[in-house]
């Protein structure tokens, strides 16, 4: 079933990188976990897969895992929020994915 993007308001991080959707969703599963995100809800539109999670604090986490031509993807980050716990769960999520993917 095809569910349409959520959206998130808050800061973005974008990362490119050479793998498959499937590897990539399941590092990003993993950092999510890691980071205290509790998955909410995943799904795939045409433009590709997403995972929505919610942190600790109670702020939603979105995932956009985005294929550009096969074999390579760019991953979207995006906190909900405007203070600094939003900007050090972003900085991690996008550094554990970036880790996890490489």
């Amino acid at each position: 079933m095809r569910l349409a993007t959520p959206t998130v308001g808050g800061p973005s991080r974008e990362i490119v990188v050479e793998r498959e959707p499937a590897k990539i969703a399941k590092a990003a599963r993993s950092a999510m976990e890691s980071s205290g995100v509790r998955l909410v809800q995943e799904g795939s539109t045409a433009q590709g897969q997403w995972l929505l999670g919610k942190s600790l604090a109670d702020r939603s986490v979105l995932v956009e895992i985005l294929p550009i031509y096969p074999g390579r993807s760019t991953v979207k980050i995006t906190v909900e929020g405007a203070d600094a716990l939003t900007r050090e769960l972003l900085s991690r999520l996008h550094t554990d994915i970036k880790n996890k993917v490489r």
